[in-house]
């Protein structure tokens, strides 16, 4: 199964549309919207260099999980 990825501009919908498709494929979905909520939850807000921290991180687990996911021959969006 090919992979999907959403990309595009601020605020146009990606997260909709990519939970949409998630559904519909019956596949996992890995949002970084909701990745970086759960830091700023866990560990605060701050600043714009805090904000900054927290987006490298999300990337760094976005890309963990999906490592994960793909190498147990999982389909993920």
């Amino acid at each position: 199964m090919p992979s999907v990825l959403v990309t595009g501009p601020p605020a146009s919908g990606k997260s909709f549309v990519a939970s949409i498709v998630a559904d519909r494929l019956g596949v996992p979905l890995i949002a970084k919207d909701a990745i970086k909520e759960t830091l700023f939850e866990t560990l605060g807000t701050g600043d714009v260099a805090w904000s900054q921290r927290l987006g490298r991180a999300t990337l760094a687990l976005m890309l963990s999980a999906l490592e994960g996911q793909l190498r147990a021959g999982r389909p993920v969006r």
